[in-house]
């Protein structure tokens, strides 16, 4: 793909893995029936198309206006995934950090204070996690590792300063200092800035539910579905999403089948069930 193609979409809306919940009756209600269907094909792998029938062979007239028998068509692709309840082979996963905390906490930006990682204890926990993840054979994909590579290869292709200059332009002045903590709001370069006037000048928003990763997107058996969130909370972190879908090596082998953002609905991983 071309250095120009890339820089052309890197700014177009383009997702995380974890358990399931079923689809709510609001959003079967709310989709039509043409995107019911195709993401009802999508979970259960049935986005294939039919194959082109030869003509009877004893009919040679119409044999000949038909023109030379089909090609085979080549072999299909195993399913990326089977269902939810398959064991698992791959995950991506997100270790709160009390860094992501101290931006929301100093402008009282978290929803109360049960928010689970708020605890002392959650870093603890989801390393515990992570930790039986690894023993079971699972391999395990850190979103600000992918990061890292992303804009490493958005580097590589020549866009990253495209990509940038939409996403965040308040960081487009120094390309070249920002990084995965940067994006992360974990960077204190980029916390708590001020103005010349003595302001708060805000830079970059906090990811204080990156951990859910699966709202941002699923494994269906023919590639990847992409969520579109519907809270203000959760926006930036659907960019930061799409941007690693897009340019992480790591997810390259990933098709995107349907992206909730260009087809105009909400939609979290936590609405979609995989069966």
């Amino acid at each position: 793909m071309s250095a120009a193609s890339d820089a052309a979409s890197v700014a177009a809306p383009v997702t995380s893995i974890g358990a399931p919940a079923a689809t709510p009756a609001c959003l079967a209600g709310c989709l039509s029936w043409q995107r019911r269907a195709l993401l009802v094909s999508l979970t259960a792998g049935a986005l294939t198309a039919a194959a082109p029938q030869p003509p009877p062979a004893s009919d040679a007239a119409s044999a000949a206006d038909h023109g030379p028998p089909p090609q085979p068509s080549p072999p299909r692709r195993p399913p990326f995934v089977r269902a939810d309840y398959a064991p698992l082979r791959r995950v991506l996963v997100h270790t709160p950090s009390t860094d992501d905390l101290s931006l929301a906490l100093a402008i009282h930006d978290v929803f109360d204070e049960s928010w689970p990682v708020l605890h002392p204890e959650a870093d603890a926990e989801h390393e515990a996690f992570v930790r039986l993840l690894c023993e079971s054979g699972v391999e395990v994909l850190q979103v600000q590792d992918l990061l890292a590579t992303a804009v490493d290869e958005a580097k590589r292709r020549g866009v990253w300063e495209t990509w940038l200059a939409a996403a965040l332009p308040r960081l487009a002045g120094d390309p070249g200092a920002v990084d995965a903590s940067t994006l992360l709001a974990r960077d204190p370069r980029y916390q708590f800035l001020k103005d010349a006037s003595g302001a708060y000048r805000h830079v970059v928003d906090g990811v204080t539910s990156l951990c859910w990763t699966r709202d941002l997107g699923v494994m269906a058996p023919s590639g990847l579905i992409v969520a579109n969130s519907s809270g203000r909370f959760r926006r930036y972190e659907d960019v930061l999403f799409r941007f690693v879908a897009r340019f992480a090596p790591a997810l390259r082998d990933y098709p995107v089948v349907f992206d909730a953002a260009q087809e105009g609905l909400y939609l979290e991983g936590g609405d979609v069930a995989v069966l």
